[in-house]
């Protein structure tokens, strides 16, 4: 099974998701003139760009050696930009949380079970709902690992997470539904290639560790 190559990707799956959302999608060593620099620890971006008479909305990624951080990249960035208004207001750590949520929401839904995408889908919805409403009762909020820890190992979160679920969660599972919905036929096959690939990978690096400690 091929699997789909930068020039390929451009002009299918920007093309598909330019078709849904209106975005102008990049690639960082194809950035527009006048364009936000990506940062070097980055992997991608997302901005307005204010033209006289219209907004461009854009978003720039890199073309990563791992096809799925590229793939989870590009569907974070869609996210800040599709809510936009929605985040302007939102402290900078929900932000972020909310767009890994919708980007491991449409790996799902694109068939990437094999690389444990359920349980870090699990673990993001219940970040996200703790975040939440510590938010909602105007509690400070950061990124600080402990917080995140402390939140990921709570029993009693994870035993109340289907009900602890916030109201926004809808919003955000109609963006990953309409990313899945715009490029989902054309990604499946892709992310199926990529599978055989990594798992053909593993199992050489399996075969030559059991050689080397026969």
């Amino acid at each position: 099974m091929k699997q789909i190559t930068k020039q390929e990707f451009e002009k299918l799956i920007f093309k598909a998701l330019k078709d849904e959302f209106g975005f102008k999608f990049y690639f960082d060593d194809e950035m527009p003139p006048k364009s936000a620099l990506l940062p070097p620890e980055a992997n991608g971006v997302s901005y307005r760009a204010y033209r006289p008479g219209r907004v461009d909305c854009i978003v720039i990624i890199r073309w990563e050696k791992d096809y799925i951080e590229t793939l989870k990249t590009l569907f974070h960035e869609i996210t800040h930009m599709e809510l936009f208004l929605m985040q302007e207001s939102l402290p900078s750590v929900l932000k972020e949380v909310e767009a890994e949520l919708v980007a491991y929401m449409v790996l799902e839904e694109l068939g990437a079970y094999y690389l444990g995408i359920k349980s870090y889908l699990s673990e993001f919805l219940m970040l996200y709902s703790e975040l939440y409403y510590r938010y909602e009762k105007n509690e400070p909020l950061s990124d600080d690992t402990c917080l995140l820890w402390q939140v990921k190992h709570s029993d009693i979160l994870w035993q109340n997470i289907e009900g602890r679920q916030p109201p926004t969660i809808e919003i955000l599972r109609e963006v990953a539904h309409r990313i899945s919905r715009a490029a989902g036929a054309l990604l499946r096959p892709t992310i199926k290639a990529w599978r055989c690939r990594f798992q053909c990978q593993q199992s050489t690096a399996d075969y030559r560790q059991l050689v080397l400690f026969d």
